[in-house]
């Protein structure tokens, strides 16, 4: 199997396919343009004063959005908030909320029912509602004390791939900007690194390996598991493969039964604390299953560590994508899902 990389191109901004076979292909490779054109758009707002006085924070979203809050739900932490991340469905709101108590909605689209649902019980009990959205007047914005967009323009593939790493990247430079008032990003440096990191991934070996698999682990520790949540789900709804994403410490609490001579791995570590995690591939390989990295993909990246997520994602993308190629799949349209889930 030939892997046929294309050269992002910063003009792309139509919806037509122009010189990519599929629109998640295209997307992905959109994403240094899409994050550029985000920072464009946030790197003006006063987010010191948006979050003045605010001690807890409660991040709610769905599916890939949720991934997304799960990333700024550890970041913010790091920064002292008392936060906690919800799925929008499971969504239970106190009988009042504190002045000092900001929600933060993530939704693609502005239009998902539980994240709709969940921001008028928010806004009933007057409480402070911050929306991220890639659409401006989607119904969700009409909730809000603030908006934050994402510029990731319309994603025609129903797996979200450039709106998820917008996301983070809102994130990671909120946390960045709070944590130092004088913080400055040089966003043109920032996406021509995503763009060469893009362009230089070669990730055909491993698709080779797992293409043909029903069932695939894959372990990290601390907010590589995160990461490793939304990766989970990309191979599941792209080529519907079984995934289970183990926090690295938790594999001998029961998942290492499902371990056999037949097993394929896949392991993320983006950071040099890593000592439960190798324990874990050293079970893995004793027991006869077979260790994927995906360390040497985050080699020598001279990035702050809060925007490595962005950066660990983009090679699972990348492997679901192949994988369903390899598998005639078609990666835009999987089977029984939608854009945006508009009913409960």
């Amino acid at each position: 199997m030939v892997i046929q990389l294309h050269t992002h191109n910063n003009c792309i901004k139509q919806l037509s396919l122009g010189n990519f076979k599929h629109y998640m292909l295209k997307e992905i490779y959109e994403t240094p343009f899409a994050i550029r054109k985000t920072y464009e758009n946030i790197c003006d707002v006063d987010f010191l004063k948006i979050f003045k006085h605010i001690k807890d924070i409660t991040f709610i979203g769905c599916g890939t959005a949720y991934n997304s809050c799960l990333i700024g739900n550890e970041l913010f932490k790091e920064l002292g908030y008392n936060t906690v991340c919800e799925l929008a469905s499971n969504y239970q709101v106190s009988k009042e909320i504190s002045k000092n108590h900001l929600h933060i909605i993530v939704s693609q689209s502005g239009e998902t029912a539980d994240c709709l649902k969940a921001a008028e019980k928010i806004k009933q009990l007057k409480g402070k509602l911050l929306i991220i959205t890639n659409e401006s007047k989607s119904t969700l914005t009409k909730f809000a004390d603030y908006i934050i967009l994402s510029k990731a323009n319309k994603e025609m593939a129903v797996a979200s791939t450039k709106t998820y790493c917008c996301q983070v990247f809102i994130f990671a430079y909120i946390y960045k900007v709070l944590s130092n008032k004088n913080y400055k990003l040089n966003i043109i440096d920032f996406s021509n690194k995503i763009e060469n990191y893009i362009k230089n991934l070669n990730i055909q070996d491993i698709v080779e390996q797992i293409n043909s698999l029903d069932k695939i682990i894959l372990i990290g520790k601390d907010i590589d598991y995160l990461t490793l949540v939304e990766a989970s789900l990309k191979i599941r709804e792209i080529d519907y493969i079984f995934t289970l994403p183990i926090y690295s410490g938790e594999l001998k609490h029961g998942t290492l039964s499902l371990i056999d001579n037949k097993s394929i791995v896949l392991a993320l570590n983006s950071s040099n604390n890593a000592e439960k995690l190798k324990t874990a591939i050293n079970e893995i390989e004793s027991r006869g299953g077979k260790v994927l990295a995906f360390e040497r993909f985050l080699q020598n990246l001279e990035v702050d560590s809060c925007y490595l997520p962005i950066y660990s994602i983009i090679p699972f993308q990348m492997i679901s994508y192949y994988v369903a190629i390899e598998r005639n799949l078609n990666p835009d349209m999987p089977r029984n899902l939608a854009k945006s889930v508009t009913v409960e």
